[in-house]
């Protein structure tokens, strides 16, 4: 396809295959959409790192990955799926992500869903592992709809806070959410890693999640 082959062109070599062409006045809502582990390139063996939502700037997805990256080349069953489109980002910052993904060699480890509709989102999140939110903002300051349906599915989250203290809503830092001291990126990741590699807390936070689920459904 002629569209195709023009569109590879400014693609890294890595990221071919991970797109498809929707054609003039096809309706987003209309596209087949997948959330299943083999459709996304997934196996039961892998510890999936989910990050939700728009891929904008202050959402610190470039940030999370710069600082994962040393982690997840030792670890390639680790994934990062990234479930959320471009839509409102820049270009630019687009190919700052794309090229740090393929100088840091994370092409296979790196997944991106494109847009989902809310139905395929939260589908998709019951695929996670853990769930990150590195974002700028702390979770007390930070109003996200994609947090409120992570924390619906009773994910294990992980995000910053000014104070890793805070309990407003129920939270309970390590045992229903996991608190970062805010724009500790290295420690965000470490403590991420660990998570995936600790079943007893991950079922701890998890089932402590679920008690608290009922407060965003």
């Amino acid at each position: 396809d002629l569209m195709i082959e023009r569109i590879q062109k400014f693609l890294p070599a890595p990221q071919m295959g991970k797109f498809s062409v929707v054609p003039e006045g096809t309706l987003l809502s209309d596209r087949p959409q997948v959330t299943n582990l083999d459709q996304f390139g997934l196996s039961e063996s892998d510890l999936v790192i989910g990050f939700a939502g728009y891929l904008t700037p202050e959402k610190g997805f470039r940030e999370f990955l710069e600082a994962a990256s040393a982690f997840l080349l030792k670890r390639p069953e680790i994934k990062v799926l990234a479930l959320g489109s471009w839509k409102k980002t820049e270009s630019f910052y687009r190919q700052t992500v794309l090229d740090l993904i393929e100088a840091k060699g994370l092409s296979s480890q790196v997944i991106f869903t494109g847009f989902l509709d809310q139905p395929h989102f939260e589908k998709a999140l019951e695929l996670l592992d853990v769930c990150v939110f590195p974002n700028i903002l702390p979770l007390e300051e930070l109003n996200s709809h994609t947090l409120r349906l992570a924390l619906k599915k009773s994910l294990p989250i992980v995000i910053f806070a000014k104070d890793t203290h805070y309990a407003e809503f129920g939270f309970n830092n390590n045992q229903n959410i996991l608190l970062i001291p805010q724009r500790d990126m290295s420690l965000f990741v470490q403590k991420t890693v660990s998570l995936l590699d600790d079943d007893l807390s991950l079922l701890r936070i998890e089932k402590g999640a679920h008690e608290l689920s009922s407060m965003f459904s």
